[in-house]
């Protein structure tokens, strides 16, 4: 995550990846996503996580490289993409993204 690409985030509500910049494994299959979260402020949230957040200091303990690459997309309803998107993941791949909390989430229909 560098500083010009989280300038670029829009300061607005929406959903957002942290990726990682080659696959990893999970239980099932691989992906590049290791954070998936909501934010009514993505730009403020994302430079959150890279500096101060959990998901900083998890990062630094598994020893990614500093730019890690992320995407977003502005929602409304951005808790509601967030659990669709965890829920997409988890059946894809049986666990959730390595950042996300482990704790997990509300599910409304299983």
């Amino acid at each position: 995550m560098d500083k010009d690409g989280i300038k670029k985030a829009p300061a607005t509500g929406g959903v957002f990846e942290i990726l990682r910049t080659t696959a990893y494994h999970r239980y099932k299959g691989e992906t590049r996503v290791l954070n998936i979260g909501q934010s009514k402020n993505m730009r403020k949230e994302i430079n959150r996580r890279r500096m101060i957040h959990t998901t900083a200091r998890r990062t630094k303990k598994i020893k990614l490289e500093y730019n890690v690459p992320f995407r977003y997309a502005k929602n409304n309803a951005p808790k509601k993409l967030e659990n669709k998107l965890l829920k997409e993941f988890e059946d894809s791949h049986h666990d959730l993204p390595v950042l996300d909390s482990q704790r997990g989430y509300k599910r409304n229909e299983d």
